[in-house]
């Protein structure tokens, strides 16, 4: 571009550098121990694949959640083995691993590699997504997706675009803006190599079981490395790299993805060719595989930040340094600005960033961290190119920046595997920054080979990185109290419980979304106070040290009315068995009916039969209903399908079952069933709502899928 495994720790301790204003020539990182746990190996002995190896990785959080993902088995003429996984619950002090199912022969997938593997997470629907190339014998090269509703658990994957030309460098990101008018719509890049790079965008408002038809921005630009980000008012921003790698453009949608702008240009790019020559021919193949690819990421306020490496601030261009530029609607960026790493005289090659920003900062306090490697000397060769990896942080927006750390090195090129494209890392790595807490990597660290084998696997720093200065990496851990409840009019207290892997440090608390009438005392984390308000809500509460370590936990708060408990328990839904026939339900004609011998009903004599025609269909049925607030509410209705389709692996014909805007479910012919099988979904988290429960059918032209319901309820307790 992330289940448990014996930690592998490397305690790295690099020379100093004698101040940053300083500037050493040539550029080191500063002194640091940083903890690096290695994560995950390369399990396979597929003998296309270069052994053991991992390379180019993405990462995503969502609060003390990270996951990483990465190929893994590189395969010398292009893709891996198959893609690898790492998960964190606890803001990378601990990681599961494994591996993805369903993609090669390896795990009893179709393609016979896979590659380019990006992360991200739909709040909405609770979906972690990695999507990835899969790699056909016939050369196609789709877009597919792996879903998982834990980090930990992934299903066979979901096409998103697989048409059997060869599309290149996918990047899937999803609206977790819940005031935003598409939250929940999730959105895939990926370019056309058989089409000039050409630019391409799917759409999905399914927690990504499905996706939209593939559309192209106004312009129709050619470019890869795309790297869509959402603002909060649901507006996409997409910068990539143009075909060429000359500049850094962007294109935007405003309207959820149902069409996209012509792209404008971020800034012009002048790139020093990294080096690493295998031999005497200097044609571009004998390089190091690298490119100025760019990395992006968001803030609150939706200030989008892009990096690259670049030489323009380098007399003669010897060498690349990293740099910035940014914007507040993607259309207009600002000049790019240099990181000051070192100086611009220094002798050092930077390359390959991966930003992070803090979810929850934005502005002259947004919270950046950025990882990236570098040669100290950039004039050097196959044998004595020494690799590294480092982290810079800003805690201003990019005001000012820390010194750099040491991660990472030095390695030797003839440690990693090779490819038709040079030796390889990664064409992209990532950065992920925890909500008030540090910023977390997940990085390709190589060792030297043993006999023909390689020593590639994947490694995290323990605990993450503080942003914005010091480079000892304080972590401060807060203990989840759980989902709490309490009743309006009643106080209430609760002790927020926080410890520092640093003794004497004094930590300061503070907290968002606590319900109407409590406060939390910064100096001792007793959160109290009497509720006012009825309803549920998510709460994180931040710990931070001296230091400006910090750590989160999140969880939600029930405030019930007075009195306690559901103030209109019961059942909600009008005419829940169908048996008043065409009342209270708005429906597609024939849906609703007394339907006999053919499809009949569970209990009574009516029931609700979607689709079932063998042709282009699509069939509704809705109604409107109001969820009490403060209660907890749950969906159930008893579900048959029956189908003519023989695929026992595609969905074809899908019954899609929704709450207000929250898809609950997604069924298919591959789901038949003999008789009738109840659903149950908790609808809680929209309590105090009135919101249309819909089932919607959709059947293809070829063979008939029947979708037949009966006795639902909506109950309120």
């Amino acid at each position: 571009m992330s289940r448990s495994i014996r930690s592998r720790v490397l305690t790295l301790a690099v020379a100093a550098l004698a101040s940053l204003t300083a500037f050493t020539t040539p550029a080191t990182a500063a002194r640091a121990a940083v903890s690096l746990n290695q994560v995950s190996t390369d399990p396979y002995s597929d003998a296309q694949a270069q052994h053991s190896t991992e390379v180019e990785p993405d990462t995503f959080s969502f609060g003390n959640t990270i996951v990483g993902t990465f190929q893994v088995g590189r395969v010398t003429g292009g893709g891996a083995s198959n893609i690898g996984w790492t998960t964190s619950t606890d803001g990378g002090q601990t990681w599961a691993r494994g591996f993805l199912p369903g993609t090669t022969a390896n795990t009893g997938g179709p393609y016979g590699q896979v590659s380019d593997a990006s992360v991200a997470y739909d709040a909405k629907d609770n979906v972690w997504m990695i999507s990835w190339l899969g790699i056909a014998a016939s050369g196609a090269v789709d877009v597919e997706l792996s879903r998982s509703t834990d980090a930990k658990t992934w299903g066979n994957p979901v096409a998103v675009s697989a048409t059997g030309t060869f599309f290149d460098k996918n990047w899937t990101v999803c609206d977790d803006h819940p005031a935003s008018p598409f939250y929940g719509h999730c959105y895939t890049e990926y370019d056309d190599a058989n089409a000039g790079d050409a630019e391409h965008m799917r759409t999905s408002t399914d927690g990504g079981l499905t996706w939209g038809s593939q559309l192209s921005p106004a312009d129709n630009p050619s470019g890869l490395g795309g790297q869509p980000v959402v603002q909060p008012n649901g507006t996409v921003v997409v910068p990539f790299s143009s075909a060429s790698a000359n500049a850094e453009r962007s294109f935007v949608s405003t309207n959820g993805g149902a069409s996209w702008g012509s792209s404008v240009q971020i800034a012009t790019v002048s790139h020093h060719p990294v080096a690493g020559l295998e031999d005497n021919d200097f044609g571009p193949l004998d390089t190091l595989r690298e490119s100025p690819l760019p990395s992006a990421e968001i803030d609150s306020a939706g200030k989008v930040y892009v990096v690259w490496a670049d030489c323009r601030f380098r007399s003669g261009c010897p060498s690349n340094d990293i740099i910035m530029s940014t914007s507040t609607n993607g259309t207009s960026w600002s000049a790019p600005a240099r990181l000051p790493i070192d100086a611009a005289t220094s002798t050092a090659d930077h390359f390959t960033p991966g930003i992070g920003v803090d979810p929850s900062s934005s502005g002259g306090t947004a919270r950046i961290g950025v990882t990236y490697y570098y040669y100290p000397q950039a004039n050097c060769t196959d044998t004595t190119c020494q690799l590294n990896a480092a982290f810079v942080s800003s805690a201003d927006g990019g005001t000012t920046w820390s010194a750099p750390t040491q991660l990472a090195g030095p390695m030797t090129l003839a440690w990693l595997p090779n490819t038709s494209q040079g030796r390889m890392f990664g064409d992209y790595i990532s950065t992920s920054v925890l909500a008030g807490g540090n910023a977390v990597t997940v990085i390709p660290v190589a060792h030297a080979p043993s006999g023909s084998t390689f020593d590639v696997g994947m490694y995290a720093t323990i605990g993450g990185l503080p942003i914005g200065g010091g480079n000892g990496g304080n972590t401060v851990t807060v203990t989840n109290p759980g989902n709490q409840t309490g009743t309006v009019g009643t106080a209430t207290s609760l002790q927020i419980a926080a410890s520092d892997s640093a003794s004497g440090q004094t930590l300061t608390y503070s907290a968002t979304g606590l319900p109407a009438g409590l406060s939390i005392n910064s100096g001792t984390g007793l959160i109290s106070g009497t509720p006012t308000t009825a309803g549920t809500g998510t709460v994180t509460v931040t710990a931070t040290d001296t230091t400006n370590a910090s750590g989160s936990a999140t969880f939600t708060w029930t405030i019930n009315p007075v009195g306690g408990g559901c103030p209109s328990p019961g059942q909600k839904l009008g005419n829940p068995g169908f048996e008043s026939g065409n009342t209270t339900w708005t429906a597609t004609p024939a849906v609703i009916g007394q339907n006999g011998p053919s499809e009949p009903a569970r209990t009574g004599s009516w029931d609700a039969w979607l689709d079932g025609y063998g042709s282009t269909h699509t069939d509704t049925l809705t109604q409107s209903v109001t969820i009490p607030a403060g209660c907890h509410a749950s969906l159930s209705f008893w579900l048959h399908i029956d189908t003519a389709e023989t695929t026992t692996t595609t969905q074809v014909d899908k019954l899609t079952v929704k709450a207000g805007t929250t898809t609950l479910a997604t069924f298919s012919n591959l789901n038949k069933n003999t008789g009738y099988a109840q659903q149950t979904f908790d609808v809680s988290s929209l309590a105090g709502q009135t919101v249309t429960i819909s089932f919607s059918g959709t059947e293809n032209n070829s063979r008939q899928t029947s979708f037949v319901i009966d006795d639902t309820a909506l109950t309120a307790s």
